[in-house]
């Protein structure tokens, strides 16, 4: 449970919240588990090895927030703004980031066990080295993100076969970067390689790529 103190903090904004932590004897385990902050204005808080466990986050605006090494499982971020936060090394497992905004979020090295990134738009996002054992990515939106290293065994919503769409006045550099792209986010999960068919107004172009 969040001590009073903490919260008390919390309400100040940022600025005296992170010079408290600074300075604070609870820098490295303060206790902020099962805290309710949805909706909260947390932008370049530093909360690196916060216990911030069960807490609700949905709809908080994390921007540039600090939770390196910060244990955060099953937590609700459901709609929350993550932008360049930093989750580097975090416990995220069984946290629920649904509809959260994840553009520039560094995940690297962090473990995310069974959570949930259903419907989401991974984009920018690097997750490199991470743990995304059995999460659930059924309707997310993976391109872009970055999985070098990552595990991502028995996670939900990966297809072994994908049929995509390009505009027809993309060049064949770009279609050969999105290649590329693809087959590295399939090494990633472990595939031994998959079939992409790549259509444009023009023409089809039936092409296979080796993961």
């Amino acid at each position: 449970m969040a001590n009073e103190t903490a919260l008390s903090f919390l309400r100040q904004g940022s600025r005296a919240w992170n010079e408290w932590r600074r300075h604070g004897k609870e820098i490295g385990g303060l206790d902020l588990a099962g805290v309710d902050l949805s909706g909260a204005d947390l932008r370049e808080f530093n909360f690196e090895l916060a216990n911030l466990t069960n807490a609700n986050l949905s709809a908080a605006d994390l921007t540039q927030a600090k939770l390196a090494k910060s244990v955060l499982r099953n937590s609700n971020f459901r709609m929350a703004d993550l932008s360049e936060a930093d989750f580097s090394n975090a416990t995220l497992a069984g946290a629920d980031l649904s509809g959260a905004i994840l553009h520039g979020t560094d995940f690297e090295g962090a473990r995310l066990t069974n959570a949930i990134f259903a419907g989401t738009i991974l984009g920018t996002a690097i997750f490199r080295g991470a743990n995304l054992d059995g999460a659930d990515l059924r309707a997310a939106v993976l391109f872009g993100a970055d999985f070098r290293r990552a595990s991502i065994s028995g996670a939900k919503g990966l297809e072994p076969n994908l049929e995509i769409a390009i505009d027809s006045n993309i060049s064949e550099d770009k279609v050969a970067d999105i290649l590329q792209a693809l087959a590295s986010y399939y090494r990633a999960c472990g595939g031994v390689g998959f079939d992409l068919r790549v259509e444009t107004a023009q023409q089809d172009k039936g092409m296979v790529a080796g993961a």
